[in-house]
């Protein structure tokens, strides 16, 4: 493993978003992992609205990162660990809104929200 240090990184799944990973951290992962893979928002989205699906739970996007690593196939796991942080109301409809926009075409997105919000309304 090298150690890196990225100029930006997407604050979407913020539990897990850092520019560069602590020394300690690195020290540690060096001797405990196997390997690093990275997913991107499309497969966490992904991810969330699957373990939706499946167990009507809401991930919180860091805690969803271990589902879409299995699902890319890119890993065997014999077990994923959904963690996240404690959230607020208000943050699971940025959450879905962004799962929307990212999984559904630009041009039916909002009418698909709008939809649902009828329908729960």
């Amino acid at each position: 493993m090298k150690w890196r240090q990225y100029s930006a990184v997407d604050g979407f799944a913020d539990g897990v978003a850092v520019r560069q990973v602590g020394e300690t951290c690195f020290d540690l992962c060096q001797q405990l992992v196997d390997g690093v893979m990275t997913v991107s928002t499309t497969q966490i989205c992904a991810a969330i609205k699957d373990v939706f699906e499946e167990t009507r739970c809401i991930l919180e996007p860091a805690g969803a990162v271990g589902v879409a690593g299995a699902k890319a196939g890119r890993c065997t796991v014999n077990g994923s660990i959904l963690c996240g942080k404690q959230l607020e109301l208000s943050v699971y409809s940025r959450i879905t809104m962004k799962c929307l926009k990212v999984l559904l075409p630009s041009s039916s997105c909002g009418t698909t929200a709008r939809r649902t919000a009828q329908r729960t309304a």
